[in-house]
């Protein structure tokens, strides 16, 4: 089968790769994580989906709803013998992650103290502890609360002194699997 492609279109990953001579369908299997030690002949038919060489050149790829995270992805050829139902040998494995977006608009305001008004919205629920700010030059660090509705705009208010500035940014534990856009 040869070397796979991930790439994001939108909501959906699509996987392409070179299908190999003689099979008409594969089953795609996702297992959360960095996973190398799948076992196809131990899972369940219904923990994957079924494409077909057809749907494939149709679509482009194989089509899957992305999830925010890492996840590895097994194409496993599949084959109909007679009555029975079997896995080819040659089973091939990409890991890729899908990054959530939050997305930030900052405006500040003036009075007796700095007042920042921060609107965010987040392509998926965001934990807390994820999103944090600081205050300079001082350097005191602030979790936000979490994210709870995916695609719902939340505004937070920060006052700081007037001599202090705002920077918001992701905690480095989870820089992979957030991108901060403004």
């Amino acid at each position: 089968m040869g070397h796979i492609k991930c790439r994001e279109t939108g909501e959906n990953i699509c996987l392409t790769f070179n299908w190999q001579s003689g099979i008409e369908q594969v089953y795609i299997f996702v297992v959360q994580g960095n996973c190398n030690n799948f076992d196809v002949n131990k899972t369940s038919l219904s923990d994957g989906r079924l494409f077909t060489l057809q749907e494939y050149k149709k679509r482009g790829g194989c089509v899957i709803p992305k999830k925010p995270g890492v996840f590895t992805y097994y194409i496993c050829p599949f084959l109909r013998e007679n009555v029975d139902d079997i896995f080819a040998d040659e089973q091939m494995q990409i890991t890729h992650t899908s990054r959530i977006n939050i997305d930030f608009v900052i405006q500040e305001k003036i009075r007796r103290h700095k007042i920042y008004e921060i609107s965010i919205v987040a392509d998926y629920p965001v934990a807390r502890g994820v999103l944090k700010y600081i205050k300079e030059p001082i350097g005191v660090e602030y979790t936000f609360s979490e994210i709870s509705e995916k695609n719902q705009p939340i505004t937070w208010i920060v006052r700081t002194e007037m001599n202090e500035n705002l920077k918001l940014f992701i905690d480095e534990a989870f820089v992979d699997l957030y991108n901060l856009r403004g």
